[in-house]
């Protein structure tokens, strides 16, 4: 139940976070379910017959390594993926002129037209 719903709201700012237009969101949301919920229809397939072939211990220790190796692709792709949209969204607030949280922003002139306006961000108290 509540899993479910936290997983709902990943995948929800997933999308959001990539920019994926209105227009095709449940197409993305269909294809992360494909891939997300494959697993679910191939696994006991493969464990099935690895344990046929390697019974005992052997077995279900190459079958849990695997799926450990699985967990860490998906690790590493969400990490690159994570890069990829701060290194846009960094981008887009440049060219925007978006504000950031104290702790997100970068030492700069406050926006403003006064030709006095030396002052730094506000954080800054020296000027």
């Amino acid at each position: 139940g509540l899993v479910t719903y936290a997983v709902r709201g990943v995948y929800w700012a997933t999308l959001e976070s990539c920019h994926v237009p209105d227009r095709v969101k449940g197409l993305a949301v269909g294809g992360i379910s494909l891939i997300g919920y494959a697993p679910d229809i191939y696994l006991p397939l493969i464990r099935g017959m690895l344990v046929d072939r390697i019974p005992g211990q052997w077995g279900y220790g190459i079958y849990f390594l695997a799926i450990a190796g699985f967990g860490i692709v998906g690790a590493l792709a969400a990490w690159q993926l994570a890069r990829i949209t701060a290194s846009r969204r960094s981008g887009h607030e440049r060219r925007a002129g978006v504000l950031r949280p104290p702790w997100h922003r970068r030492p700069g002139p406050i926006p403003g037209n006064h030709p006095n306006n030396t002052r730094r961000h506000d954080t800054d108290t020296s000027a």
